[in-house]
Formats: C-alpha cells, structure tokens, sequence
C-alpha cells in the first residue's frame, strides 16, 4: 500500500467514531475499508434509495439534506474531514437512506465499510455500536432543534406576510405595524407579574410581539370605497366596517386549523376578534365585557388607538402625544382597561419616542 492510501486510512485514528475504542478494532477497521473518491457536485447518496455503507470523510466535506413536504430539499448539516454518514442504513432492516448526501465544490475521498464489514467491527467491540448509537441520538437532536427553529422562522415570516397584507390595502399606515408591535411589546414586559395579568409570561410576550400586526388583517375584506373613504361613514358603510374584526379571526382560524404550532397564531386570532371590544362593553364585534376580554386584545386596544390617533388617516389628520395621551386617560373605564391605560402612561415618553423615530416630518 503507497503512502498516500495509508494517510488516508489513518485518518480513521481521529475518527469520532473510533477514538478511545480498542486499538485492535481500529487496526481491523483500516484493513477493511475501501476508498473512493468523489467528484465535485455529484450526489454519493440518495434518500429514499437502499444503501449497504457506512462513509468515513478522508478528505474534503459533504452536504447533508433531507426532503420535506412538497419534495423541498432542507439542507440539515456540513460534514467533514473525520465525520461518518450513511450508518442508518446499516442498522435498520429496510436499508433505506435516510437522508441525501452530496460533494460541494470540491473533491471528496471516503473511506467505506460495507455491512459485513461493519457487523465484523460490531463482534469486536460491542462499546462500537453504542459509540455510534449514541452519535446517532446526538446528531438527530441536533436536526430536531434545528428544525424547530426553522419552523418557529416560518411562522414568524407568515404571520410578518399576513399582517402587511393589510398594509399594503390601506398604504397610509405607513409603520403602523411596526409600531404596535413595539408597544404592545412595552406594555406586556411592564404589566408582567401584576395583578390581573398572571398569564403574562416571556412566551406571551414573545407572542404578542409577533402576532400585533395581525389585529386589521380582516382589512382586506373591506371594500376600498369603504376603508379609504376621506370622509365620514355612513351607518351601513360603518357596519360594514366593523366586519374586519370577523374577516381576520375566520382568516386565522383557518390557518389555525392546520397548524402544527396553534400558540404562534393563537394570540393573534384573539387580537384580530377582539381589539375593538371597550372595557364597558359597548364594543364589538361580541360585546365582551372587562376582564371577559382576552388580555392580548385590550392591550392591543390601547397600542392600536394611540398609534392611529397620532397617524395620517384618509378621514382625519394627524394629533399631538399630549392630545392622545389626553384621549386615552378620558377613556380609562370605558374603552380601555383602567390598568393598561396606567401601565401607558406610565410608558408614554417611550411611546412618544416610538412613534417620531419612525414617522417622516410631513
């Protein structure tokens, strides 16, 4: 044997694998392998395809991908120079690969061990099979956190797309969205922990943040004459209107109904329903009534009024912090939660430094 195939099989010294097993296992594990060598882009294995390897990486590094729903590629790891793939196939009865492994831009050379010559390695050190289970095990948990993070991403993107939907039906909400999204933010991290909000925890927080700029998503059921009207509406166009509350919690629940993660839009549809709902009960669309409102809403109540109290609208012009501010307070009891109007004045600055950051001189 030349040279340079004893340094490749060396490479099996500082295998993950093999270090710390019996030496003589490693001696026999050299003496088994194969090499090969593969092409740049090129696919060594395939999903769903039988197999009968186990690839220990001598040179170069692989990309690892398994398919999700519609036959999407989701790329799951890198792997180098000492890592294995291909052991799954080895171990259950169908031999069927498990995930697709392909060359990047490079040369590849592995070092292989079909699956005689894997059982012989197993009768030598039974410590080999639990080296690699426990391999397996880590590696899977690795795939499952990653793919719950990207899961979390995509209902974060979703519910991101959904709410400038209605931005983008009513263009003079400018920030609109982005603002509320803070404020809601500001009031929940300030009402945590008091009494009356018990249920305000980090998660609902995080919720909350994500799931504001879903509250006018109904909107886009609105007819443009009604929503963008300059002037004052008319009784019918009003009630008309008031349907938008209706629209996005039906919209939500439909997606709810399919959601592997119902809390990320959970929230949302409560805010979506229930925003305009009034302390006193002469809200809509349901006429809840204090405490009978769900938290989420009525703090949306309070973010959601003074952000279009001091914006641009179709019917009216913008006014002052100090006239919203005004405002607010003489609804305390009425239309807001006497506790949420004081958790906002108590954050008034903050919001007055909110809304100009993000608002051009006109």
């Amino acid at each position: 044997m030349n040279n340079s195939n004893t340094n490749l099989l060396n490479t099996i010294d500082n295998c993950q694998l093999f270090t710390g097993l019996d030496p003589a296992l490693i001696q026999r594990a050299k003496k088994l392998a194969k090499i090969e060598k593969f092409e740049p882009n090129i696919t060594i294995i395939r999903e769903g395809e039988t197999g009968d390897k186990l690839f220990f990486i001598a040179q170069g590094k692989v990309e690892v991908s398994q398919k999700l729903y519609f036959q999407i590629a989701r790329n799951i790891r890198i792997l180098k120079q000492g890592e294995c793939f291909g052991e799954l196939a080895l171990l259950e009865p169908h031999n069927i690969r498990t995930a697709t492994v392909r060359t990047a831009n490079e040369p590849v050379i592995c070092l292989t061990l079909n699956r005689s010559s894997f059982n012989s390695l197993v009768k030598i050190d039974a410590y080999f099979a639990l080296r690699l289970g426990k391999m397996i095990c880590e590696r899977d948990y690795e795939s499952l956190q990653r793919l719950k993070d990207d899961f979390g991403n995509a209902y974060k993107s979703t519910i991101a797309a959904l709410g400038a939907i209605a931005e983008y039906k009513d263009p003079e909400t400018g920030n609109h969205l982005n603002r509320v999204s803070t404020f809601t933010r500001e009031l929940s991290l300030l009402l945590k922990g008091q009494q009356g909000f018990e249920s305000i925890d980090e998660q609902f927080i995080e919720l909350i943040t994500l799931s504001s700029p879903l509250h006018d998503i109904g909107k886009v059921g609105i007819p443009d004459q009604i929503l963008l009207k300059p002037g004052k509406l008319t009784t019918t166009e009003w009630e008309v209107m008031k349907q938008h509350t209706i629209f996005g919690a039906e919209a939500i629940k439909k997606i709810l109904k399919n959601s592997c993660y119902p809390e990320f839009l959970g929230i949302g549809h409560n805010i979506a329903l229930y925003h305009q709902e009034y302390w006193d009960g002469t809200g809509y669309p349901e006429g809840l009534r204090g405490d009978a409102i769900p938290i989420e809403a009525r703090i949306m109540a309070v973010a959601d009024v003074y952000d279009a109290l001091r914006s641009v609208r179709p019917y009216k012009k913008p006014i002052t912090h100090e006239k919203s501010k005004e405002i607010i307070i003489n609804k305390r009891g009425s239309h807001f939660d006497p506790r949420i109007v004081d958790a906002f004045v108590q954050l008034e600055s903050s919001f007055e430094s909110i809304f100009n950051r993000s608002v051009l001189p006109i």
